[in-house]
């Protein structure tokens, strides 16, 4: 009888957690759709699970002079978690970078944006940070706009 139990609440929680990463897909659906209507076309995508030990790191990008990036942390479940947003370059300085935006939905999914205007060309990754035990799904978004 207690192996039945348990394996009804296993199941149940399995598919609470796959339920929870479709939402969470489907809500940066909805955030991507929202940066392409407004011109911005997307230049890197890293999802993953974060915790303290283990960062989400872009792509390694060629940032172009003269053009605006928006870069955009969504997570799951992590409304009030420290997230630290850093800018590591060719030579592997690693710069902080400060949230403008910091937007929550339902009391469990959010974005965070940082905004930038380079007049440069430049070379680097954006890296995630996350004070947390407790792994969660976020996701490192980089969209960049030419300007006029």
């Amino acid at each position: 009888m207690r192996k039945i139990i348990f394996t009804v609440i296993l199941a149940i929680s399995i598919l609470n957690v796959w339920g929870q990463s479709e939402q969470f897909i489907n809500f940066n659906q909805k955030l991507k759709q929202n940066f392409n209507d407004k011109g911005y076309k997307l230049a890197s995508e890293t999802m993953g699970k974060i915790v303290d030990t283990l960062p989400l790191v872009s792509d390694t990008l060629m940032l172009e002079a003269d053009t605006y990036y928006n870069i955009v942390a969504t997570s799951d479940n992590c409304s009030f978690c420290i997230v630290n947003l850093y800018f590591v370059d060719s030579e592997n300085n690693m710069f902080p970078l400060d949230f403008e935006v910091i937007e929550n939905y339902d009391d469990r999914f959010n974005y965070r944006i940082y905004k930038t205007l380079y007049r440069k060309y430049d070379v680097g990754r954006f890296v995630l940070m996350i004070k947390s035990d407790i792994p969660y799904d976020m996701d490192l978004l980089v969209y960049k706009k030419m300007l006029p």
